[in-house]
């Protein structure tokens, strides 16, 4: 299968019949360009616009301002990775200025120490983090925006293309909620068959092939399924009842509102207070649950023990 180019972006230039133009939106379905010395748009489907870069016929000219530097990422100071970044200079920085770099054990975990009473750092970083730090800024350098994390490309953050995600859907349905039921690894080999037909069909007319879900994102999909509603479909009601402590005297009310049930959990949040110290597992989340319908109906958070207030606190916001 010959190998995509990288699917354009806002900002990104074009040779587009001789004439320079830029992207100036860019989604799922659509890409539009404006020429650069008239008032002129030129819109393709994306798979079009794809055939076009992989034919040749319309040619890359620049990226967008700033592609593939760190250093932009630092004009927004409350951004959580610049964050990150800086705190992991002010850790290397220092280490450089006192250990020379050289970083001998114990010298270093003294310096960690010192380094964690003036930041107030609630969790400093080990030896070994800081070694790998030291050595990452070494071979960058010294350049500290080096130290800004990777942003990840990892297919799990995007989005299935439509045609992938309703093949997904319909397969996990089908197959999964079924009797007997259907391994993952199963569904995921189906799906595959699948999207391989549907590439056949494709390749007449777009060189934009489907890719397949993984098999972690197949069983991410399983695990979101209502538990309740899948156990009853793929073991049935006495299975249910056995694994959900579901009395047999109990039944599904007829109606909506005929019954809630109230319960409070502890959530597993560390709370840092303002000084950046650590104050634990503090938060506690009294909610009432519709038991029709399996929604939220009302809720009270707090960072005291459950008690009769926090009850009645989540019963008013019904």
């Amino acid at each position: 299968m010959r190998e995509q180019p990288a699917a354009p972006t806002v900002g990104s230039q074009y040779i587009v019949n001789g004439r320079i133009m830029e992207v100036i939106h860019a989604d799922e379905e659509l890409i539009t360009l404006r020429d650069l010395e008239r008032t002129y748009t030129y819109s393709l489907a994306i798979d079009a616009m794809m055939t076009e870069l992989s034919h040749q016929t319309i040619v890359l000219f620049a990226r967008p301002p700033g592609a593939g530097s760190k250093a932009l990422a630092f004009l927004n100071p409350q951004d959580p990775h610049v964050i990150a970044a800086q705190r992991k200079y002010r850790y290397v920085e220092a280490a450089f200025k006192q250990l020379g770099g050289s970083l001998p054990v114990k010298a270093t975990e003294e310096l960690i120490e010192q380094l964690r009473i003036e930041m107030g750092d609630p969790s400093p970083p080990c030896y070994n983090s800081l070694y790998k730090w030291s050595k990452h800024y070494k071979n960058h350098n010294c350049d500290r925006f080096c130290l800004l994390k990777d942003q990840s490309f990892a297919p799990r953050g995007k989005r299935l293309p439509p045609d992938v995600e309703a093949v997904t859907q319909e397969m996990i349905e089908r197959e999964y909620l079924n009797k007997p039921p259907t391994k993952p690894k199963t569904i995921q080999r189906l799906i595959h068959g699948q999207i391989i037909l549907m590439n056949r069909l494709r390749e007449g007319y777009s060189t934009l092939l489907l890719k397949a879900p993984s098999l972690s994102t197949i069983q991410r999909r399983i695990k979101k399924l209502c538990k309740l509603t899948s156990d009853n479909v793929r073991q049935g009601p006495d299975y249910v009842k056995k694994k959900h402590h579901s009395s047999k005297l109990n039944k599904e009310p007829d109606e909506v509102l005929d019954l809630a049930e109230i319960d409070t959990h502890l959530l597993d949040i560390v709370i840092i207070d303002e000084d950046g110290n650590s104050l634990g597992k503090i938060l506690y989340w009294t909610v009432i649950l519709e038991i029709k319908t399996r929604s939220v109906i009302g809720w009270e958070l707090s960072a005291t023990y459950p008690c009769a207030e926090k009850t009645i606190r989540a019963l008013k916001k019904h």
